[in-house]
C-alpha cells in the first residue's frame, strides 16, 4: 500500500512541475554536474560512482550517464545522484528513480534505523527532480535539499537573452514554479 502511494504520489509530482516552460543547460556530464553539486554541498569526503551505482541491469537504458556522490566518512548518509537522459526521456527516468530508491528505503529500513536512525529520514524523504534532461535525486536534510535544489536552479538556468524591442532593452529570465505551482516570470526593462 505504501509503495502505491509512493508512485502515485511521484507520477503526480513528475507531472505538475512541467507546467512551467523552464529550460536548462543541457552541457554537463552527470559527472562533472555531480562533482560539482557536491563541491558546492561540502559533501564530507566525497566519493563518487558512475554507471556502477545503479548497473545496467538495474536501470532501463534511458539514461546512459549516471553519477552518485555520497558521504563516505561513516557519521552521516548524505547522497546525490544525477541521471543524464536522452530525448523525452526524464519523466520516465524520474519515475524508474523514484520507485528505485523507495525500493532501497524498505529493503533497507532495519539497517538504516540500526545504523545512523537520525540518519534515515534523509533516505526517506529523498527528492527526484527534473531539470531539462537531467533527473536528480536528493537524500539530504531539509536544509541542505533546498540549498541543493537552488544550487541546481542556479548552476543549469540558461543565460538570459537580451532584447531589443520599442526603445527598451529587456533582460528575460525563465519562467519557473514554486512550490505552490504558480509560475512566475522576472523580466527587467532598462530606458535608454
Amino acid at each position: 500500500m505504501k509503495k502505491l502511494i509512493f508512485a502515485v504520489l511521484s507520477i503526480l509530482f513528475l507531472l505538475f512541475p512541467s507546467c512551467g516552460a523552464q529550460t536548462y543547460r543541457n552541457d554537463f556530464s552527470a559527472e562533472e554536474l555531480c562533482k560539482k553539486c557536491a563541491e558546492a554541498m561540502e559533501i564530507e569526503e566525497p566519493e563518487t560512482e558512475g554507471a556502477e551505482a545503479f548497473p545496467e541491469e538495474n536501470r532501463p537504458g534511458l539514461a546512459p550517464e549516471v553519477a552518485v556522490c555520497y558521504s563516505a566518512n561513516g557519521s552521516n548518509l548524505d547522497e546525490i545522484g544525477i541521471w543524464k537522459a536522452t530525448g523525452e526521456k526524464p519523466r520516465q527516468v524520474a519515475t524508474f528513480v523514484a520507485n528505485s530508491l523507495f525500493d532501497r528505503y524498505l529493503e533497507n529500513e532495519a539497517f538504516y534505523q540500526s545504523y545512523l536512525p537520525e540518519e534515515a529520514p534523509k533516505l526517506r524523504d529523498t527528492e527526484v527532480r527534473v531539470y531539462g534532461n537531467y533527473v536528480v535525486y536528493a537524500a539530504l536534510s531539509p536544509e541542505r535539499k533546498k540549498a541543493f535544489f537552488q544550487f541546481l536552479e542556479k548552476t543549469l538556468a540558461k543565460a538570459e537573452q537580451p532584447a531589443v524591442q520599442a526603445g527598451c532593452l529587456i533582460y528575460f529570465s525563465n519562467s519557473f514554479s514554486t512550490a505552490a505551482m504558480r509560475t512566475q516570470t522576472v523580466s527587467t526593462c532598462i530606458a535608454w
